[in-house]
């Protein structure tokens, strides 16, 4: 019972517990700043019931969201600030830990209260070497670190040297930096962070060289940086003028640089306590920017604070735009009879650039083009009835604009020179067109090619030009009194294309292609264009049909236009390399005659009515005239004939006939039936033979029809005629049986003509001639040897 209990409520807990995350949906949380809320979406969950979201901060979980889940199975639930108040990557997930997601909470903004200044030390030695660390550590509001943020540390006074050890915050939001001097005194130090240009509320006061008095060990640089600054005794004097420096001094038309303001006694010292505002403008530059531009004075503003210390550091403020060596100046105008001021030189490189209001636009030539003359007009828009001066030329020429801003005027260009620099202004110099660049070209453009597809277009049809040549140019065509402009490519520069449209009416044009550069020099190509009449329909359904010699063509005729005629294309063993033959009658069929026996033709049909054919061919096809195929292979007083019957009839032997005159034979030869190849023997060489090879069938009839014939002429380094070995029979020619067709009583192929009984008796004459021989000298030999015997006893 107690088990029965257990598993019901179990059952009840899987039913009452939320299904949606089974679901394999997703989580979403926007990325946000510290403080600032944000908001986790879900999607793709179950429809109804409920989630919750947690989210897990860097260094811990920072709540639990519930999430009610729509028909869609999505929902959305906002995230306090309160709770991502840490800066770093958070965790998303359900509470069950599906679906996790991460999102990054970015520091806020730097905060000139929460940020500090410290040094490692509070006194250092005037020597130089002695140095205090000093560490600035940026934060945002709510204590999170900046880090990638470039700081400057500013001391009171110009003679102390401050190094940065680092270029930037790093993680931590630290930058660090070295202060050495040789002055005695104290210094203040101060940060600013460059980016937002926020000067941090700390300072901090090192003292240089203050040393123990005689009356105890107070240390006075302590001291004195536990005084209130006003306090002390001022170590500058009234303010004398300013002193401006640029980072960095030599800049690109339209870079930005950074300038510090010094306000300086006539000793060149800080004045600490000077407040006030000051103009900034460029004399040389008048278009450039300044910062706290005012667009009614036309010129840049800098208010000096307490918390400056007389020194103001206006990061990445200024652009100029033109060229050269420019000046920047400041002026504090409190007291118009005494005007104190400051300036600083910028060297300025690059092309100049020009605000679009005040800009003298040359429309011809334009800039970076190219002219073909010494002598050119230039024209251009400036501003309405003002006087304009065009320098660069051979001479300067002045010229006035139209109540347009119009201008027109003549130039003359040195002759000793193949680039050139021209230039616009009116008398203000307010108004520029900078620096206009052009070069001298009187070379004609080069064309590459030229190229029509098709070549013979068909009269009606699209024709497409392509061109190839220099780039930027303008490409024309003139055809039949029309003319086109083509296009350039503009993945391939250099080529232009047109599409035209072919005449109604055969015949042969003259296209005129015309190429012109950005000079004005010009390139004109006559050609020839032939156009064909418009295409006959194209014959279906070619049959070939292979004859002893010949072939048989049928098609079916063509009856959407009439037709003079048909032309055949034939080609022999390559089914594109045609060869024409005019069939000047209507009637669909021809018989293509005198072709080489065993050889593989191909065939294909078009109609012609006068000077119009068929756009395309029949289908090609292919067939082999039935009969010998004879070829004749050149030897050393000899002829390799070599054939192959393409079957049929059984055949007994071959008839070859030859001779040194054309279509007289003197010479005949009966070979086997089973021969594929012969050869001919005891030619001269140098001298050509015709050739004729007609089967025979086994009930003698020769095949005139399919016999073949051949020339062939001897070959070798030797002339005349010459005997040369014979060739042993392929067979034995005693063992050719009868054809079996013939009647049992045929006799068999004769023998040698020598009977074997006449060979034998010979052999047994020779051997009882041999053996009586030699008998009779072994005894004779033994005669002699007893009667000299005899003799050498008797003389003894």
């Amino acid at each position: 019972m107690h088990n029965s209990l257990l598993r019901i409520a179990l059952v009840a807990g899987l039913f009452l517990s939320p299904f949606p995350a089974l679901a394999g949906g997703s989580l979403h949380v926007q990325d946000t700043v510290a403080g600032i809320g944000t908001d986790a979406a879900l999607s793709g969950f179950a429809a109804g019931g409920s989630v919750s979201v947690r989210i897990t901060a860097p260094h811990g979980v920072r709540g639990s969201y519930p999430v009610s889940l729509d028909a869609a199975g999505g929902g959305s639930v906002r995230i306090p600030g309160g709770h991502l108040e840490e800066a770093g990557d958070y965790t998303a997930s359900l509470e069950d830990g599906t679906a996790p997601t991460r999102f990054r909470v970015l520091p806020d903004r730097v905060s000139a209260g929460t940020s500090t200044v410290a040094a490692d030390r509070s006194d250092i030695d005037p020597d130089g070497r002695d140095e205090a660390r000093v560490t600035v550590t940026l934060r945002d509001a709510l204590g999170n670190p900046l880090s990638g943020r470039p700081v400057k540390l500013i001391s009171s006074r110009t003679a102390d040297a401050i190094t940065p050890r680092t270029r930037e915050t790093d993680s931590r939001g630290r930058q660090s930096f070295v202060v050495s001097t040789r002055l005695p005194g104290n210094i203040i130090l101060r940060a600013i962070d460059l980016l937002s240009d926020t000067d941090l509320l700390e300072t901090i006061a090192v003292a240089v060289g203050m040393t123990a008095g005689m009356g105890g060990d107070t240390e006075e640089g302590v001291y004195a940086a536990q005084l209130i600054r006003k306090a002390r005794a001022q170590e500058f004097d009234v303010l004398a003028g300013f002193r401006v420096t640029a980072d960095p001094p030599e800049m690109e038309a339209g870079g930005v640089t950074s300038i510090t303001i010094r306000a300086v006694d006539a000793q060149g010292r800080t004045v600490e306590n000077y407040t006030g505002t000051i103009a900034v403008f460029s004399p040389t530059d008048p278009d450039a920017i300044l910062p706290n531009f005012s667009e009614k004075t036309g010129e840049g503003s800098a208010a000096f604070t307490p918390k400056n210390l007389g020194q103001k550091l206006i990061a990445l403020s200024v652009i100029f735009k033109k060229s050269g060596e420019q000046i920047l100046r400041v002026e504090d105008r409190t007291d118009p009879e005494n005007v104190l001021h400051g300036e600083a030189r910028v060297t300025v490189t690059g092309r100049d650039i020009i605000d679009p209001k005040y800009r003298i636009q040359f429309t011809s030539p334009k800039p970076e083009s190219a002219v073909n003359a010494f002598a050119i007009t230039v024209e251009g828009i400036g501003p309405a009835y003002a006087d304009i001066e065009i320098t660069g030329g051979a001479e300067d020429v002045g010229t006035e604009t139209d109540r347009d801003g119009r201008f027109s005027v003549g130039v003359q260009l040195p002759e000793n020179q193949k680039e050139f620099t021209l230039r616009a202004r009116d008398q203000s110099g307010r108004y520029d067109s900078g620096n206009v660049h052009i070069v001298l070209d009187q070379d004609a453009p080069k064309v590459t090619s030229i190229k029509f597809t098709p070549d013979k277009p068909e009269a009606g049809s699209n024709v497409l030009l392509v061109v190839k040549t220099e780039k930027q140019a303008d490409v024309r065509l003139t055809l039949n009194e029309q003319e086109f402009a083509l296009q350039e490519n503009a993945q391939t520069p250099g080529i232009y294309q047109t599409l035209v449209t072919a005449p109604d009416e055969a015949g042969d044009l003259q296209p005129v292609i015309t190429v012109k550069d950005g000079a004005g020099n010009v390139t004109e190509i006559r050609g020839t264009i032939r156009i064909r009449a418009k295409a006959l329909p194209q014959v279906q359904n070619l049959r070939a049909e292979a004859r002893p010699g010949a072939v048989d063509l049928q098609w079916d005729p063509v009856t959407q236009e009439p037709v003079t005629g048909y032309r055949i294309y034939v080609s022999e063993d390559v089914p594109d390399n045609f060869l024409t033959i005019d069939h000047q009658d209507a009637i669909p069929g021809v018989t293509i005659a005198k072709l080489r026996a065993g050889i593989k033709y191909y065939f294909a049909v078009t109609a012609i009515q006068d000077d119009r054919e068929s756009g395309k061919k029949s289908d090609v096809k292919v067939a082999t005239p039935i009969g010998l195929r004879l070829d004749a292979v050149p030897a050393d007083g000899a002829l390799d004939l070599r054939w192959a019957f393409p079957g049929g009839p059984v055949l007994s032997s071959y008839v070859l006939k030859y001779g040194v005159v054309k279509g007289k034979y003197t010479e005949e030869r009966i070979l086997n039936g089973e021969l594929t190849s012969f050869m001919v023997r005891d030619l001269l060489n140098g001298i050509r033979y015709d050739l004729q090879l007609t089967p025979v069938t086994v009930t003698g009839d020769l095949l005139t029809d399919v016999a073949a014939t051949v020339e062939g002429t001897p070959a070798t380094d030797q002339t005349g005629f010459h005997p040369s070995a014979s060739e042993e029979l392929p067979f034995d020619p005693n063992e050719i049986a009868p054809a079996d067709d013939l009647h049992e009583g045929a006799p068999l192929t004769p023998g040698s003509g020598v009977p074997a009984w006449v060979l034998w008796s010979a052999t047994g004459a020779a051997v009882l001639g041999t053996l009586t021989y030699a008998a009779h000298r072994r005894e004779r030999k033994r005669m002699l040897s007893f009667l000299r015997t005899v003799e050498s006893q008797y003389r003894s």
